[in-house]
């Protein structure tokens, strides 16, 4: 398979939305979606490592240099916030992004890579290819960030859909309680 960093089309689409990773550019439907700096870089990196958790060690060296004054902690939560935002995602039932308190975030939706006549899996993607190499750094990245992201702990596969259900049929048992005892209150 082809490296992601090397196929001549860079654009990663995921539900109704195309980004195109070279530059950070985020499409819903053809239509550009106003997202910019440093969300629209942690986006690149989250959808790079699609099914993988980044560490907000990671993505602190990737995307603060050590010179930046400020809180860190509050400058990723807001990223993450515009970029949900961005996406029409939620934290309670995430579609795209999944935070995973005090360790980082995983990018959980079907990345699908487009290249020449060919549509390849995210997941299918070396382990070191995440961050443009050398000399094509992203906007206010540091120099000294490392050009790849490590993998920790893969998302099993069908996580996301196991919670769902089990939060569907919740929310179901509780509305069907709620009905009856309306109900029995007549």
């Amino acid at each position: 398979m082809m490296p992601f960093e090397t196929q001549s089309a860079e654009k990663a689409s995921f539900g109704p939305f195309e980004l195109d990773t070279r530059t950070a550019e985020l499409f819903r439907s053809g239509q550009k979606v106003r997202l910019s700096g440093q969300s629209a870089q942690l986006l690149v990196i989250l959808v790079k490592r699609s099914n993988r958790l980044v560490s907000r060690e990671d993505l602190r060296l990737a995307l603060w240099p050590e010179d930046t004054f400020g809180d860190f902690d509050s400058g990723l939560n807001n990223c993450i916030s515009r970029i949900r935002e961005a996406l029409g995602d939620s934290v309670a039932l995430p579609r795209y992004i999944q935070t995973l308190p005090k360790q980082g975030y995983r990018f959980i939706a079907e990345v699908c890579v487009s290249g020449p006549a060919r549509c390849d899996s995210a997941q299918d993607l070396p382990l070191e290819e995440t961050l443009p190499r050398s000399g094509h750094h992203l906007i206010g990245m540091s120099k000294g960030a490392p050009d790849t992201i490590r993998e920790q702990n893969p998302a099993p596969p069908h996580q996301t859909s196991v919670i769902r259900a089990v939060l569907a049929a919740a929310i179901f048992v509780i509305a069907l309680s709620i009905l009856l005892l309306f109900l029995n209150v007549r």
